[in-house]
């Protein structure tokens, strides 16, 4: 007969590492969602445009290497913006890790010609 254990087990070390890891990811994504929308409303500011809602939403999340190596989420945020007030346009911020890579905004010169980049 083998006496019931009072350590926590494989089963226990597993599910608080998978929690640590959740708390992790949720945090980064707060900090790289503010900082995001800081680097939006600031490029708005800098370019005479109204930041619009305030806010950017994540469109893609995949993991990249920042240029030391080491392994870091990639994440486009889009984010809204106007020039009149009345109408809207769509731009981005490209984030590696906590590192802004890009903003772009769409072009107001040409329609067809894409968004521009602003590093």
């Amino acid at each position: 007969m083998t006496a019931p254990s009072d350590g926590v087990g494989v089963g226990g070390i597993l599910a608080l590492s998978a929690a640590v890891l959740a708390v992790w990811y949720w945090i980064s994504g707060l900090q790289a969602r503010e900082r995001a929308a800081l680097v939006a409303a600031e490029t708005c500011r800098a370019q005479g445009l109204q930041f619009l809602d305030d806010t950017v939403a994540l469109q893609r999340l995949s993991i990249g290497r920042t240029p030391g190596g080491r392994l870091a989420w990639h994440r486009t945020y889009r984010f809204e913006y106007s020039e009149t007030g009345v109408s809207r346009a769509q731009g981005f911020v490209l984030m590696l890790g906590a590192a802004v890579q890009s903003v772009g905004l769409a072009s107001t010169e040409d329609p067809g010609a894409g968004p521009q980049r602003r590093h």
